[in-house]
């Protein structure tokens, strides 16, 4: 009998260090890591979704501060935009993906990390206004807007940019998720954006934005030169 156990234990460990073994495992345990990062894909698009409904109304609500004479104004929403980490579902579920959700998160992956240094600097501006209204002693209430605008306008450069930045990236989350190629414009994306969440663009803010153009929110921006 023990001899019957022997066998049956070298034939499990033989089992087990089979490399034939190991790549079905490496394919079960891509497959389970491609589960978890599309369940991330769907709620980072839903997080999305309403930090770019925040966001939209922020900057109309700041440019319409800016634009007027009266220093008082509505808060300022700050949108959360704290997604679920996708880098390291995404190396171990690489080999199971398609060519094209690799090529897709990867961009997703990158703007994600634009949109949060655009956030940084916005905050920096804000700590700078704050900065600057403490040490300094106004005497007219126009000097005080002044100093807003100033800053505002520094900050609502970020937070166009940043809009763009979000509308497309949620639009590459919604391709990754169904595997599909991409092929819209972005003037697309905003059309499709708008129907969905049931919000309009002020599509004034990104002059070269057309149907017939691709463009990245880098180049239709100066706020990396303010």
């Amino acid at each position: 009998m023990d001899d019957v156990y022997k066998i049956l234990i070298a034939a499990v460990v033989g089992f087990a260090l089979n490399p034939v073994t190991e790549k079905i495992k490496l394919s079960i345990a891509a497959r389970d890591n491609k589960k978890k990062i599309i369940n991330k894909l769907n709620i980072s698009k839903e997080i999305l979704a309403n930090a770019i409904s925040t966001l939209n109304r922020t900057c109309s609500l700041r440019e319409a501060y800016i634009n007027q004479n009266d220093h008082n104004h509505s808060v300022f929403l700050l949108p959360f935009i704290k997604t679920p980490n996708l880098h390291d579902d995404f190396e171990k579920c690489y080999l199971s993906l398609s060519k094209e959700q690799r090529k897709i998160i990867e961009v997703v992956i990158y703007g994600l990390a634009h949109v949060a240094k655009l956030e940084s600097k916005a905050e920096k501006f804000d700590e700078s206004l704050k900065d600057v209204l403490n040490e300094t002693k106004y005497t007219d209430i126009k000097e005080i807007k002044a100093a807003h605008d100033r800053y505002y306008k520094r900050i609502l450069a970020c937070e166009k940019a940043m809009l763009y930045s979000l509308v497309t990236i949620r639009k590459n989350l919604e391709l990754a998720i169904n595997d599909k190629p991409q092929k819209n414009t972005d003037a697309e994306n905003f059309a499709s954006t708008s129907e969905e969440l049931g919000i309009s663009f002020n599509l004034s803010w990104w002059p070269h934005l057309h149907p017939e153009q691709n463009v990245s929110p880098t180049d239709i921006t100066d706020v990396d030169r303010i």
